[in-house]
C-alpha cells in the first residue's frame, strides 16, 4: 500500500508529501526497501529537486538497501533536470560498479544531462558505453545526443546521427529534425539545415513554428534574406501563424541583405498584429542604417520613445550612423540629445558618433563641448574620438584647439 501511495504522489509531483509520508514510516520504523525511496526519488525529479534527490539516495545506500536499476533511473533522471552532467556521470559510474544493468532510459537521462550541460563529448562517451553495453538507443536517446552537437561543426555529428537512427530503424520524429536543423543554425549552415528540411518533409513528418523559426534564423545568420522570406511564406501556407521571434528572424535576414523595403513591410505586418518588440525595432532600423535610410531610421527611434519602447545604445548607433551617412548631422545631434535626455546611459561609443557627426558638420564647438561631457562622465577617449574630434578643429582652423585634444588623449 505504501508504495502505491508514493508511487501515485510522484506522479502527481507532490514531493512534500511523498517525503511526509517516508518520515512517518521512517519514525514508526517501518521497512524501508527500494521501492519507496524510488518512488520519492522520482518524486524529487519530476520537481527538479536534485539535491534532494542526491540525499535521499545517500541516506538510502547508509541504509544498506541497494538501489535497482528503478532507483538509478530515477536518481538520473533528476540531475538531468538539474542539468548537474558530472552527478549523473558519478552515479552511471556506480551502477556500472554494482553490475545493475542500465537501461535505454538511464542512458537517455544521462546523455540528457550533458545535453542540457553543452558537454557534447560527455554526451558521446556516454552513447559509447550504451553500445558497449548492448542496450538499443532509442529515439529520445538520438534526439539528446543531436541536441548536445550543437558546436560549430556540430551539424556534420547531427548528420551522421541520423544517418545512425535510419540504420537501426529508430523512429525520426518532429523533436529529431529540430534539433537537427537547430544545430546547422547554430553552426551558420542554412544549406544543410535546408536539406534536413527536405529530409523532414520527405518522412512526412510534420514541421511546427520552431522549426520554422530555426531555419529562417540560419537563413538569417548567413544574410540570406530572399530564402528566409521564403520559409516565411511556406510557413503561413502551412496554416503556421508567425509570432516575434520568426517574424524578426525574417526581418534580421533581410536588414543583413540590405533589403530594407522588406523588412519595413514586414515591420508593418508585425505592427498591425501587435508582435512588436524591442529586436524588431533594432533590425528595421539597422536595415535603414545599411540603405542609408535616414529618415526611417530616425522616424524608428522617435516611435520607439513615444511607445515607450526600451531603447538602447546599439538601436542609437545605427539611427545616428543612418543621418552621418547622409550627411544629415543636425538630424543626428538632434537624436543624440534625444537620447541624453533619457535614462540610456551613453557610451564612448555614443559619443564617437556625435563627435563624428559633428566634424562632418563643421561644428568643431560642439566637438569640444562633447569632449568636456565625457571627462565629466568619466568616458573615456578612444583613437576614433580623438582622430574626428582633432580633425574637426583642424577643418575649422582651429590648430590651437586640436592641439589642445591631442595633449588631453597624452595625458589619458
Amino acid at each position: 500500500i505504501s508504495t502505491c501511495i508514493l508511487s501515485g504522489l510522484a506522479k502527481h509531483s507532490a514531493l512534500g508529501t511523498a517525503l511526509l509520508v517516508l518520515a512517518v514510516h521512517e519514525k514508526h520504523g517501518y521497512e524501508l526497501n527500494y521501492y519507496h525511496h524510488s518512488a520519492v526519488i522520482d518524486a524529487c525529479a519530476r520537481t527538479c529537486e536534485w539535491t534532494r534527490a542526491s540525499q535521499l539516495f545517500c541516506k538510502m545506500t547508509l541504509s544498506q538497501v541497494e538501489p535497482n536499476r528503478i532507483t538509478y533511473n530515477a536518481a538520473i533522471s533528476a540531475f538531468e533536470k538539474g542539468s548537474t552532467w558530472l552527478e549523473a556521470l558519478k552515479l552511471f559510474g556506480m551502477m556500472r560498479r554494482s553490475m545493475v544493468e542500465s537501461s535505454t532510459v538511464t542512458s537517455s537521462s544521462g546523455i540528457s544531462a550533458c545535453e542540457k550541460a553543452g558537454k557534447w563529448e560527455k554526451a558521446l562517451r556516454f552513447f559509447g558505453v550504451m553500445e558497449q553495453c548492448g542496450v538499443e538507443p532509442s529515439t529520445i536517446t538520438f534526439n539528446a545526443l543531436i541536441s548536445a552537437c550543437r558546436s560549430d561543426d556540430g551539424w556534420e555529428r547531427g548528420m551522421k546521427l541520423l544517418s545512425a537512427m535510419k540504420r537501426s530503424e529508430v523512429e525520426l520524429n518532429r523533436i529529431t529534425f529540430n534539433s537537427a536543423i537547430s544545430t546547422c543554425e547554430k553552426a551558420g549552415e542554412w544549406q544543410k539545415a535546408v536539406q534536413f528540411f527536405a529530409m523532414m518533409l520527405q518522412s512526412k513528418v510534420e514541421a511546427g513554428r520552431i522549426t520554422f523559426s530555426s531555419l529562417i534564423s540560419a537563413c538569417e545568420k548567413c544574410a540570406e534574406w530572399e530564402k528566409a522570406l521564403h520559409v516565411f511564406s511556406i510557413m503561413a501556407q502551412c496554416g503556421l501563424e508567425s509570432n516575434t521571434i520568426t517574424s524578426n528572424a525574417a526581418i534580421s535576414a533581410c536588414a543583413k541583405g540590405s533589403a530594407w523595403e522588406k523588412a519595413f513591410q514586414l515591420f508593418g505586418i508585425m505592427s498591425k498584429e501587435k508582435l512588436l518588440d524591442k529586436i524588431t525595432f533594432s533590425a528595421v532600423i539597422s536595415a535603414c542604417e545599411r540603405a542609408g535610410e535616414w529618415k526611417k531610421a530616425s522616424q524608428l527611434l522617435r516611435l520607439m520613445v513615444e511607445t515607450n519602447f526600451e531603447t538602447d545604445l546599439i538601436i542609437l548607433h545605427a539611427a545616428m550612423s543612418a543621418c552621418v551617412k547622409a550627411g544629415k548631422w543636425e538630424r543626428g545631434l538632434r537624436l543624440f540629445n534625444m537620447m541624453a535626455q533619457s535614462e540610456v546611459e551613453l557610451d564612448a561609443m555614443t559619443f564617437s558618433t556625435a563627435i563624428s557627426t559633428c566634424e562632418k558638420g563643421g561644428e568643431w564647438e560642439r566637438v569640444l563641448d562633447f569632449l568636456s561631457v565625457m571627462a565629466i562622465s568619466q568616458v573615456k577617449l578612444d583613437t576614433i574620438t580623438i582622430s574626428s574630434a582633432i580633425s574637426a578643429c583642424g577643418q575649422a582652423g582651429q590648430w590651437e584647439k586640436a592641439l589642445l585634444i591631442l595633449g588631453m588623449a597624452a595625458d589619458r
